[in-house]
């Protein structure tokens, strides 16, 4: 803690500082981290060089594909300066900086995101209808898919990860009610998230992902990143830009036409798929959306072909933007 040595003797002016000093790398305070909350490290590179010995690990780089033990610690740390009693505190650090997670088991290990297996393993295709969004980015953070599996490790469906993706599932009761696939493109910078099973809850286990998203990319500065969603029925052409769909929805504007398809959508339900409209009105007139919102969603499609001339996307119910699995030209599969 800051001393009133140091001549600061209110509490509020010494959390301030050591705010500052946190945030310019000098100290790094926890005090909101119930493992943490009593201890600064005044020596960040301590930390650093401590994880950086994991990260660059080969044997946990290319054997144990990430997947560390306590005696992994002992074997790879210098003694003197990291001893064993110091090995938790390097650990819940690395859980803090969204680096890793413990697995469930015993004797105990943890997993570092970062080091996964690069190649997609085998049962990751979804079956049957699917509600799909994509998220673009200028330029596509490596961190950002590894602290998305980690956040949301209490959710990985059968152990199913990888250095770019993981599968996920949303439960209710002890009953599997959707499975997702989150997946990162590094080559084409875009992140593909894509959830099967029960309409009715499509929307709020997409609503749940969006907000990791959002909070991970709210913490990395001048991130620019856009919101796109598949032409219903049409799995094959360019998604549309889900900025501009509700741009259109506050104009007034009650249908996205589509000339080279000859279809006529309808906004209110297409964006309905997708999220709440007081959300996504919410959303859309504060100051937080420029190119990038993050919120709930999904959506149900009958393609309804009214004439030779032009289609109407008519949904019902409580659905969701049903679409393949893959989408071709944009590499979800």
């Amino acid at each position: 803690m800051v001393k009133t040595e140091n001549k600061i003797p209110e509490e509020q002016n010494q959390d301030q500082l050591i705010d500052l000093l946190h945030r310019l790398g000098l100290v790094l305070n926890f005090r909101d981290h119930p493992i943490l909350k009593n201890t600064n490290v005044l020596k960040p590179n301590w930390v650093t060089e401590g994880i950086y010995a994991l990260l660059s690990d080969e044997n946990l780089k290319t054997k144990t594909k990430g997947i560390f033990t306590p005696a992994d610690l002992i074997r790879i740390l210098n003694p003197e300066r990291y001893p064993t009693k110091r090995h938790g505190y390097l650990i819940e650090l690395m859980k803090e900086f969204e680096l890793g997670f413990a697995l469930e088991c015993y004797p105990p290990q943890f997993l570092i995101a970062g080091l996964l297996q690069k190649d997609q393993p085998d049962k990751t295709e979804l079956q049957g209808e699917t509600l799909e969004f994509q998220y673009h980015y200028k330029v596509l953070p490596e961190s950002i898919i590894s602290r998305f599996i980690v956040n949301t490790h209490e959710k990985i469906h059968n152990q199913i990860y990888w250095r770019s993706g993981v599968m996920l599932q949303y439960q209710e009761n002890n009953e599997i009610y959707n499975i997702a696939r989150i997946k990162a493109d590094p080559e084409d910078k875009k992140i593909f998230i894509t959830i099967s099973k029960r309409q009715e809850t499509r929307r709020l286990f997409l609503g749940i992902l969006r907000d990791v998203f959002q909070k991970i990319h709210k913490s990395l500065p001048n991130l620019e990143i856009t919101e796109w969603v598949p032409v219903p029925g049409h799995p094959k052409h360019d998604p549309l830009k889900y900025s501009e769909l509700l741009g259109l929805e506050e104009m007034g504007e009650t249908h996205k036409v589509i000339g080279e398809l000859k279809l006529k959508l309808d906004l209110r339900q297409l964006l309905d798929g997708y999220e709440d409209i007081g959300m996504r009105q919410r959303n859309f007139k504060g100051d937080r959306f420029v190119d990038i919102e993050t919120d709930d969603s999904p959506l149900t499609v009958n393609v309804n072909v009214s004439d030779r001339r032009s289609k109407t996307i008519n949904q019902h119910g409580k659905g969701d933007n049903f679409v393949g699995d893959r989408v071709e030209g944009n590499k979800t599969g």
